[in-house]
């Protein structure tokens, strides 16, 4: 059972639900990044149900890696409300606010990451990936074909098409406008919110492989000594946006 109101779907599962001041505590909501569409559970509900149910409204997980939940919780709201006011005025402290990536920065939805790397199958088949859920997510389904997205410092904020078996090595070496003058190794941010920190010695020599949907940060300075661009890059993992 199901019913349409302006822009929002809403999904009913176990108990019905009628009007607001009806929907228990312990309720589940689902909203998808960068979409009007939300999905209303009248109770708790298990990640496995909650995903087998959006697929009868065409929600389909094609990409696990960057398939992610993200909380909507009051308290996590605010702490990632404050987190990026925190990084906004760090990079003004730095006269980086007339950049590209400030602006990126201040227009993308960030909040706190709670499970990565969603696949279907591994939530049915194993209990501790299918947790029972209550509350609010925004439920961020990536598709493979999703571009690199390359930001930092570098001139501009730019996505870049994936193509299979891509390295950073191979990347280098074919956009050269967008690494001119490389003075730092880039930081790696893959999908599941994973780091990898590339050494500019080895590019050559060891494989850093770039799977649809990474973010490439080129640090402004040396990334281990830098509190501006690991503030940075903290809000870059917990970004909601799609790319």
């Amino acid at each position: 059972m199901f019913r349409l109101n302006i822009a929002f779907f809403f999904i009913l599962v176990n108990l019905p639900l009628y009007a607001s001041e009806q929907v228990k505590d312990d309720y589940l909501t689902l909203k998808l990044s960068n979409s009007s569409q939300e999905f209303k559970f009248s109770s708790s509900t298990r990640l496995h149900q909650a995903l087998t149910a959006l697929e009868k409204h065409n929600v389909y997980i094609t990409y696990p890696l960057s398939t992610t939940l993200f909380s909507l919780s009051p308290s996590d709201v605010e702490q990632a409300r404050l987190s990026k006011e925190r990084v906004l005025e760090l990079m003004k402290e730095y006269k980086l606010n007339k950049t590209e990536l400030f602006n990126f920065i201040q227009r993308s939805g960030t909040s706190k990451r709670v499970i990565s790397n969603i696949d279907l199958d591994t939530v049915r088949l194993n209990k501790k990936n299918n947790p029972l859920l209550k509350g609010k997510y925004i439920l961020s389904v990536g598709e493979r074909g999703i571009p690199l997205l390359v930001l930092g410092n570098t001139p501009k904020v730019a996505t870049i098409p994936t193509e299979e078996n891509m390295s950073l090595s191979s990347l280098l070496n074919d956009k050269t406008s967008l690494f001119k003058n490389l003075e730092h190794a880039p930081v790696l941010i893959y999908p599941d919110g994973k780091l990898t920190q590339s050494h500019i010695g080895n590019w050559k020599t060891k494989s850093y492989s770039l799977p649809p949907g990474t973010i490439i940060y080129i640090p402004f300075y040396k990334f281990e000594k830098s509190p501006l661009d690991k503030a940075i890059v903290e809000l870059l993992i917990n970004m909601n946006t799609a790319l």
